[in-house]
């Protein structure tokens, strides 16, 4: 689930889940920053028209969640303002 400053995202396998990626709609192109529970830099490119992963500001973007607990959850923090995208 996604909220304008968080995003939670679920764990249904019975086994952890590392570096798995994500695609999320923001609903509008914005400049993000997404951070952990314990506050380092999470990596996520915006989607581009193209299909390749970028960082200039769409809906879409895909985030390298790095942990996920097995039928857990992880929460991600999204700081808008400052662009923060990694390329491919």
């Amino acid at each position: 689930s996604y909220s304008e400053d968080a995003i939670t995202i679920n764990n249904p396998n019975d086994y952890d889940l590392t570096d798995f990626q994500v695609k999320v709609y923001l609903g509008s192109p914005i400049e993000i920053t997404i951070k952990d529970e314990n506050g380092n830099p999470v990596p996520f490119c915006y989607k581009q028209p193209n299909g390749e992963c970028g960082t200039n500001p769409t809906s879409t973007i895909w985030i390298k969640v790095p942990f996920i607990p097995a039928n857990g959850q992880t929460t991600l923090e999204i700081k808008k303002g400052t662009n923060s995208a990694v390329n491919g």
